[in-house]
């Protein structure tokens, strides 16, 4: 019995850093996203009403997405992420959360001991200078930076390349699902100024007919 792969991606925070509908651009983004990977504890004899920022310390030097082996206390928590920290543990408002979150690296940020990490997400997702042409690029490549980040199309040329049958679905409360939908098809119809399929994925070639491409409104 065949099963086919079936690759439910969330837009924000997954395959795409920015999120219009927050209001969060690239850097922000990548500030928001390395506050929920590293990793730290809390007095748990504290009140939570009385919890804020500061109480939160951090037991690594790397980001990370599970959760480090580390030794608690009766009065230390479990390690829980800087981003997990305010949401679930404090009272801090919202507002005051997104403010901590999206500048978590700058030099009176709580995370600033891992502006080197930041520094690198950044330099990863910058467009490449070498590779951009005088013609005009799409308005979601206007901020300087990779709209969709580099490892989905790697992703999806490694699937092809195996002859992988997979299916392929964009999840987003946000309002970034038409421009990615747009990138991903100028990527299957080899129109990307940046990535190139294996071949093109619209359907047009015998020796892979199945057509990748998404249209909306469905």
């Amino acid at each position: 019995m065949n099963h086919k792969l079936l690759i439910w991606m969330d837009i924000n925070k997954t395959i795409v850093v920015k999120d219009k509908a927050s209001g969060k651009d690239t850097l922000k983004g990548l500030n928001s996203l390395l506050s929920e990977c590293v990793w730290g504890n809390f007095d748990t004899t504290k009140p939570l009403a009385e919890r804020n920022e500061n109480d939160w310390q951090v037991i690594t030097n790397d980001p990370a997405v599970f959760a480090p082996i580390h030794s608690n206390t009766a009065k230390r928590s479990e390690p829980v992420t800087f981003g997990n920290f305010l949401e679930e543990y404090t009272k801090v408002p919202k507002s005051t959360q997104k403010a901590l979150k999206t500048e978590f690296t700058s030099t009176h940020g709580i995370g600033r001991i891992f502006a080197k990490h930041y520094e690198n997400l950044v330099e990863q997702i910058t467009l490449p200078a070498s590779k951009l042409t005088s013609e005009p690029l799409p308005s979601y490549f206007a901020d300087g930076f990779y709209q969709i980040v580099p490892s989905f199309f790697l992703l999806i040329t490694f699937l092809v390349l195996k002859r992988i049958d997979f299916r392929l679905i964009f999840r987003t409360f946000g309002r970034d699902g038409a421009s990615v939908i747009d990138e991903f098809n100028a990527f299957c119809e080899e129109r990307h100024p940046f990535f190139k399929p294996p071949q093109k994925l619209d359907g047009t070639d015998p020796t892979y007919p199945i057509d990748l491409r998404l249209n909306l409104p469905h």
